[in-house]
């Protein structure tokens, strides 16, 4: 199981700024499968946000060996998101 948690200390800027993290998993043929989990989307800072995911959580999913974190900015006016901390932690 993981759990996937992000937290905005600062402020965002730029106009209708969003945040989106991700995790993406690997097979053992090295096929990427993107945002095999995903946090609610962040439109506000400071905020806060996790999921997690495995065979002990509702829908059961089973974890790779591999993974990586992905994460897209939107919005207009050059957003930032500063102050940001993305934790996964596995068991």
């Amino acid at each position: 199981d993981v759990w996937l948690g992000v937290y905005v200390t600062g402020t965002a800027t730029g106009s209708s700024p969003t945040l989106n993290v991700y995790l993406d998993l690997q097979d053992p043929d090295g096929n990427w499968f993107p945002q095999a989990l995903a946090t609610t989307q962040l439109t506000s800072s400071p905020n806060y946000t996790s999921v997690s995911g495995g065979l002990h959580v509702a829908g059961g999913l089973v974890l790779p060996q591999f993974g990586r974190i992905t994460w897209t900015v939107g919005g207009t006016g050059s957003p930032t998101w500063p102050g940001v901390s993305i934790s996964l932690t596995g068991r």
